[in-house]
């Protein structure tokens, strides 16, 4: 009988070992995990704030780069033609294109705008004469980061590339006009 309550005894501090390994520690306060809800984020505190604009969700990527668009002078915004790009997990390339055409009067500010408008990191734009098969006689308008906004390039016909890198590592795209400035 004494070799039984030895064996019990071997086998339920066994039992307590194993436990406590497994079990997490007791602490002197509760642990409590906060559900998603109950996280204020920027957006539901901005929105808690009296007199404060609703909360817009953010915009989203697609499964290609979002659609540019050119406008001057207050004329109508004109879609570009998307080239080679890479986006997410794909990609697809593409020859230097002609462009979609659009007339500016000379002088007019040229402003690209994306829909959905994602963030921009990077941005190139240049131009060169109309019916060029590639960029060997390319000029530059210009590069920045955010907010595309170029002076147009001189009177005559032209291809203007303007190549796009996102924010948040979905990509980069090459967008094309064949701009006539009179």
């Amino acid at each position: 009988m004494q070799h039984t309550r030895a064996a019990t005894a071997t086998a339920l501090l066994s039992l307590v070992v194993a436990v406590a390994c497994v079990a997490p520690a007791a602490t002197s306060s509760p642990v409590v995990t906060p559900t998603p809800s109950a996280v204020p984020s920027d957006e539901s505190a901005a929105a808690a704030t009296p007199g404060s604009p609703p909360p817009t969700a953010p915009p989203t990527a697609g499964d290609e780069p979002p659609a540019a668009e050119l406008r001057a002078a207050g004329g109508p915004a004109l879609p570009g033609q998307l080239g080679t790009y890479t986006w997410r997990d794909g990609g697809s390339d593409a020859p230097w294109l002609p462009g979609t055409p659009v007339a500016v009067a000379a002088g007019s500010e040229l402003v690209i705008g994306l829909a959905p408008d994602l963030p921009v990191d990077s941005w190139r734009a240049r131009y060169a004469p109309a019916g060029a098969d590639g960029p060997a006689r390319a000029e530059s308008l210009g590069e920045g980061g955010g907010s595309i906004v170029l002076a147009p390039p001189p009177a005559g016909r032209w291809t203007l590339e303007v190549h796009v890198t996102f924010g948040a590592s979905l990509g980069d795209a090459h967008y094309f006009w064949q701009l006539d400035i009179e």
